[in-house]
C-alpha cells in the first residue's frame, strides 16, 4: 500500500508540472509544430527521469553503509540553507 501511495503522489506531482507547462505553452505565441515538439520532449522527460532516478538511486544506496535517509536529510538541509541565503541577497 505504501508503494502505491508513493507512486500516486509522484504521478500527481508530475502531472501538475506538465499541466503548468501546458498553460505556459498555451499562452505563448508558439506555432503548432513547436508546441507538439515541446510537449513530446516534456512527456519523455517526465517518463524517463523518475525511472533513471530509481535505477541510479538504487545503485548509489548499495555503496552506503549508513541509513540513506540521513544523507537525503543533509542534502535537503543544505538546499534549504542555500535558498534562504539567496532570498536574502
Amino acid at each position: 500500500m505504501d508503494t502505491f501511495f508513493t507512486t500516486l503522489l509522484v504521478g500527481i506531482s508530475l502531472s501538475m508540472d506538465a499541466f503548468s507547462l501546458a498553460l505556459i505553452y498555451g499562452t505563448q505565441n508558439i506555432n503548432r509544430n513547436n508546441k507538439i515538439i515541446l510537449s513530446v520532449i516534456v512527456g519523455m522527460y517526465h517518463f524517463f527521469m523518475p525511472l533513471f532516478g530509481l535505477f541510479f538511486g538504487s545503485l548509489v544506496t548499495n555503496f552506503f553503509i549508513f541509513d540513506i535517509s540521513i544523507l537525503v536529510s543533509f542534502i535537503f538541509f543544505i538546499i534549504g540553507i542555500e535558498m534562504i541565503i539567496s532570498s536574502l541577497k
